[in-house]
């Protein structure tokens, strides 16, 4: 499964992704044959992997004409005997950067961009595929753009749809042979190519709209190319790689990526009322799903990129509001001038004392279970500042296991109102708001609080556990919306906080010391921050324990040592405060048996 001893031809080798493959291969002992169109960036590649003890050959080669091509491989099996791999990278984006609408682009520039990543390719496969045995694998250099389509990029767009077509073609023809052809897909990589790209279309370098919110680096592709050309990926052929932690969200989810460039594209032009999109895997129309996209043309006078969104005179919405969290959200709100909108199933004296006379306080009586009340919300806000909110800090949540927790007894009435309140109610919130801003046509902030309890589990609260889980889930799914929504959505997650929701019972129960829990002002500190701060792009998890801050990965995290309260889980009278009520519970039912 090793490059080792092998001979592979690589074009486009003097710079960027075809560079760094050249610099991978050679580090592992292959044979490389290298090909550019510029001579001295190459021979300076040449002198430095030789200095390395590497075995390279180079020419200057232009992709798009037969003979050159045809030459290097003659060359190169000369020189080496044979050809075991072949990585063609070699690629242009047009020398407008292929920024040009259809009536714009030119002959010259059409022919440059179909010469070279078309007829360039085909050029190498139709002198390599000759010289290669069974056991031969062959990587040609696609994009995401070869996936989906882009405004004003027609013949790059074009070019990398035939690369896809063309791999999957000769996948099948060499297949019987036992060649094998892959492409891959690059999103946006740091290239030469890239940033030259940037420059002549006078925009400033910007990657903060994918997930990751940077763009690719040059070595973090190589080495899917040498996984592609190794025995690694013998049963792999025929296959689109799509190489960027945004790329799963642009092939399955590329409605949100895709569809800011449609609307950017046609928003001054057309009169959108609505988009169909095939999801994936759709065998039929009633498979599609109808985006309503009337009132987003607003996309299109912005990149959507995340922003800052100072809350000083905006309208915030604060659901449980006037306790704990909710409370500390509302006054620090409040001091940073912002109007706020009150949500809460009753007051509290502390809520009182201070929205006494405030005329930008405005409190709604709230049953965050009940579509009537959340839509009325809305309704008060336009009476009271003829607009919607502009951020929603959605604070209101359930921690009582004597009254819904798995422990007890769900069949009751109102057994699961933890899950109306806990998973229910934000994801109806958050609806609502997208659907509001689009209305309005602005841009929104929404932070949920969920909980350490959403990134590990406890024994002693399973179904909160559950809820505060689903929490988190949701605002990972809905990471790469916000270019289609024009809403950031994030979450909040605090490990024990003194709040009405720990009364006596439960701060024993979960081992609670009131100073190593975290206080109200300090979460609500931090949900400020989320839903002002770029810095936490949409989809971001933030954790706060007594240890401090940490954005939670997409994949494989740990929980926070001693679950955020910097103990020891192993200490006897945790476990005991932690299992007493559950083995209480237990034993009463036995007795009824």
């Amino acid at each position: 499964m090793s490059v080792k001893g092998k001979v592979y031809t690589i074009t486009g080798a003097a710079s960027g992704i075809g560079l760094e493959t050249a610099k991978l291969f050679a580090s592992k002992g292959a044979k490389v044959s290298l090909a550019d169109i510029q001579e001295k960036p190459l021979q300076d590649l040449e002198a430095e992997l030789k200095k390395c003890g590497a075995e390279v050959m180079i020419r200057v080669v232009d992709v798009s004409k037969r003979a050159d091509v045809d030459s290097w491989i003659a060359d190169t099996v000369d020189h080496f005997g044979k050809i075991d791999g072949a990585a063609n990278l070699a690629g242009v984006i047009g020398k407008q950067s292929s920024v040009a609408t259809i009536e714009q682009i030119e002959d010259e520039d059409w022919d440059f961009i179909m010469g070279v990543n078309i007829t360039g390719l085909r050029n190498c496969l139709r002198a390599q595929v000759p010289h290669m045995n069974k056991g031969g694998a062959i990587l040609n250099a696609a994009s995401v753009l070869g996936l989906v389509g882009a405004p004003k990029q027609l013949a790059y767009c074009a070019s990398k749809h035939a690369i896809v077509g063309m791999t999957r073609s000769a996948a099948k023809e060499l297949g019987p042979k036992g060649i094998r052809v892959n492409c891959i897909c690059p999103g946006p990589v740091d290239t030469p190519m890239m940033r030259k790209c940037f420059e002549q279309r006078g925009a400033a370098v910007d990657y903060s709209w994918l997930p990751l919110g940077r763009a690719a680096h040059q070595k973090e592709v190589p080495p899917m190319i040498e996984f592609l050309l190794t025995d690694a990926s013998s049963f792999i052929t025929g296959n689109a790689m799509p190489i960027d932690a945004s790329i799963k969200v642009m092939r399955g989810h590329f409605i949100a990526y895709n569809s800011k460039l449609s609307v950017r594209w046609y928003g001054s032009r057309v009169r959108v009322r609505y988009v169909r999109v095939r999801l994936p895997g759709a065998s039929s129309s009633g498979d599609n799903i109808k985006l309503d996209l009337k009132s987003i043309a607003y996309i299109g006078e912005s990149n959507m990129t995340s922003i800052d969104q100072p809350l000083a005179g905006k309208i915030l919405l604060i659901t449980g509001g006037a306790s704990g969290i909710g409370l500390s959200v509302t006054k620090q709100a409040h001091d940073l001038g912002t109007r706020v909108l009150v949500a809460d199933i009753k007051t509290t004296p502390d809520f009182d004392t201070f929205a006494a006379g405030k005329s930008n306080i405005l409190y709604v009586q709230t049953d965050v279970t009940r579509w009537p009340d959340l839509n009325k919300l809305f309704d008060e806000c336009e009476k009271k500042w003829n607009d919607v909110p502009d951020a929603y800090a959605i604070c209101a949540g359930l921690f009582d296991p004597p009254f819904s927790n798995f422990w007890q007894d769900p069949e009751q009435v109102h057994g699961y109102m933890q899950v109306d309140v806990n998973v229910n109610h934000p994801i109806k919130l958050t609806r609502l708001a997208i659907k509001k801003s689009l209305g309005k046509g602005k841009r929104a902030s929404v932070c949920i609080i969920a909980s350490v309890a959403g990134i590990s589990g406890n024994m002693a609260a399973p179904m909160y556990c559950a809820t505060k889980h689903a929490m988190v889930g949701f605002v990972k799914s809905l990471a790469s919306t916000e270019p289609l929504t024009g809403v950031k959505v994030t979450t909040l997650c605090p490990a024990a906080v003194l709040t009405p929701l720990f009364d006596a019972q439960k701060l024993k129960q979960f081992s609670v010391h009131t100073d190593r829990a975290l206080t109200p002002e300090a979460c609500a500190t931090q949900l400020l921050e989320l839903l002002q701060k770029r810095d936490y792009p949409c989809g971001s998890v933030l954790e706060i324990t007594m240890t401090g801050t940490r954005l939670i990965p997409e994949w494989g995290v740990q929980p926070p040592e001693g679950v955020g309260l910097g103990r020891n889980l192993d200490e006897e009278s945790f476990m005991t405060n932690m299992l007493q009520p559950i083995k209480e519970k237990l034993d009463s039912e036995r007795a009824k048996m």
